[in-house]
């Protein structure tokens, strides 16, 4: 494992731990056959430890950004509803591709989730914890699946279908249709925040910060030292022309401000759930989207939105942590598990099938905390 720069150590070109860790698996698996098939006679790699995994909070969207995001208009319906589906039903991404009509019961308004499918290795396989498990929904969400499978160009039994026929739509393509709407709905957020208080603010801390070029900083509550008047920069992000990379600090940016300016700061933080985002050109002039021609806006816009989307970790699985704390509270924690599909080393074996006394109260808890924010998204 040495043999793999980390990214704490060598942030221009090392691996997180769970990169590194990964790797590791794939190695220490391979070997462990090996011996099994006699090919070597001891396992090398049997006294390494793995690395203890980064642990970067996952970031979930509010109800109300819920609301905002499925008003939206999508280029993609299939990424709309099958992001609909994770926030209804805390299902994985590949367990919602996977899907197959035959697995839709619309008479009893349920879903069988028994596979989740894998690009890597091409096919269906079982799921996360190789145990199949049921949805209880609501109509509206069933009639979304049905009406979407009829748009199957291929006719086959997919529902997320994909450009080949037997195949669902990639899961790379499905999370990017995503990020692109949030960082959309994020960078709106920002645009709209920047009054003529945040710009002054705004070329105030750029004239004290070094930037690189085309590099932006997000500023968060958790950067500011409030006792000593200062600010705590681990990274920036740098904006290309065709993808944004974050930027690890080789050492941590320390920056000492005023008070005022600090109190300042802070509260436009608190006010904003994506911080307070400056780019390398504010230490000149503020940043103007009314001088800007549409396409040189959209950009700037989409880059402002792809760092507080990256600041606060949203991704597709964020939807399965947004239904698990929707509902929790709503039903016991065991119900919850079944419908997740999250074990735990507790769970009896009472538990280990889902009934319909028990989908029926996971079914109206979905429909009383999470289906009215869908209605609304759609003008309902």
């Amino acid at each position: 494992m040495r043999s793999f720069p980390r990214r704490d150590v060598d942030p221009k070109n090392g691996f997180s731990m769970n990169t590194i860790n990964l790797v590791m698996k794939v190695i220490k698996k391979a070997l462990k056959e090996a011996v099994r098939l006699e090919i070597i006679p001891r396992d090398p790699s049997a006294s390494i430890e793995m690395l203890s995994e980064d642990t970067e909070e996952r970031g979930i969207l509010t109800p109300d950004e819920i609301s905002e995001l499925f008003s939206q208009e999508w280029t993609d319906e299939r990424t709309k509803i099958a992001s609909i589906l994770g926030a209804v039903s805390g299902m994985r991404l590949g367990e919602i591709l996977g899907l197959r009509i035959e697995y839709i019961n619309t008479s009893k308004n349920i879903i069988y989730v028994e596979r989740s499918y894998s690009y890597y290795e091409n096919r269906l396989k079982g799921t996360k914890t190789e145990r199949n498990r049921i949805i209880y929904t609501d109509a509206t969400i069933i009639k979304m699946l049905i009406d979407l499978h009829s748009k199957n160009p291929h006719e086959d039994a997919y529902i997320f279908y994909g450009s080949d026929p037997n195949k669902p739509m990639r899961y790379e393509l499905a999370e990017e249709h995503l990020r692109k709407k949030i960082a959309f709905m994020f960078g709106t957020e920002v645009k709209n925040s920047m009054d003529s208080e945040w710009k002054k603010l705004a070329i105030t801390i750029a004239k004290e910060i070094e930037f690189a070029p085309e590099e932006m900083i997000a500023i968060q509550p958790d950067n500011i030292d409030t006792d000593n008047n200062q600010i705590t920069l681990r990274w920036g992000y740098l904006y290309g022309p065709k993808k944004m990379n974050r930027k690890e600090y080789s050492e941590k940016k320390t920056i000492q401000l005023t008070t005022p300016i600090i109190k300042q700061l802070l509260s436009i933080c608190d006010k904003s759930a994506n911080g307070f985002i400056i780019y390398e050109t504010e230490r000149d002039k503020p940043v103007d989207f009314n001088t800007m021609n549409e396409i040189q806006a959209n950009k700037l816009l989409m880059a402002y939105g792809e760092v507080a989307r990256r600041e606060r970790n949203v991704s597709f699985h964020g939807f399965r942590h947004f239904f698990n704390s929707s509902i929790r509270g709503t039903v016991s924690d065991d119900i919850l598990r079944l419908q997740t599909g999250h074990l735990d080393k507790k769970m009896t074996d009472e538990y280990d099938h889902m009934t319909d006394d028990r989908g029926e109260q996971l079914r109206k808890a979905v429909q009383t905390k999470i289906i009215p924010f869908i209605k609304k998204a759609s003008g309902e």
